[in-house]
């Protein structure tokens, strides 16, 4: 099947997804575990539904996004990595409460997925937002020491 084709069936079937049904995000993970040759199409079509979307249909477009990257992996962790900031920031704005508890225990199972310096940054710019959200500072780096070999071998 052409790519077209492809984003063509999966944007069809994201539109299904309206509220937070976990048959559907599977359904949608599957088909983007199909699809992985075009994974940057396919979270160009979720990020873009995410933008489109009323409030109360942008958190289910998450999760899937967050079903991606967890059952399926790097190819789409790769596509989506130099948009979660903004795409979560952009939630995160238009989120009453509810949601963003939602978000706050969402963005707390990433650390296996996503590197500590993107969750830092995604954490700053949250944080700008709302104060109370907290910036989980990145550990130092490890010292390097040093030894000449020419100290060793006497």
């Amino acid at each position: 099947m052409a790519a077209e084709d492809i984003c063509k069936d999966y944007a069809s079937s994201l539109g299904d997804l309206t509220f937070n049904s976990k048959p559907l995000i599977n359904v949608l993970t599957m088909l983007a575990d199909e699809n992985r040759q075009h994974a940057a199409e396919i979270v160009k079509l979720i990020e873009k539904r995410i933008y489109e979307v009323a409030i109360e249909q942008k958190l289910p477009s998450l999760y899937l996004m967050d079903s991606i990257v967890k059952n399926i992996g790097e190819d789409y962790i790769t596509a989506v990595s130099p948009c979660i900031v903004a795409l979560f920031t952009h939630v995160f704005e238009q989120a009453d409460e509810k949601i963003r508890m939602s978000m706050f225990k969402l963005r707390n199972t990433w650390p296996p997925y996503f590197s500590i310096k993107l969750l830092h940054e995604l954490d700053c710019s949250v944080h700008k937002r709302d104060p109370g959200w907290p910036v989980v500072e990145p550990p130092p780096p490890s010292p390097s020491i040093h030894i000449n070999p020419k100290f060793l071998s006497k």
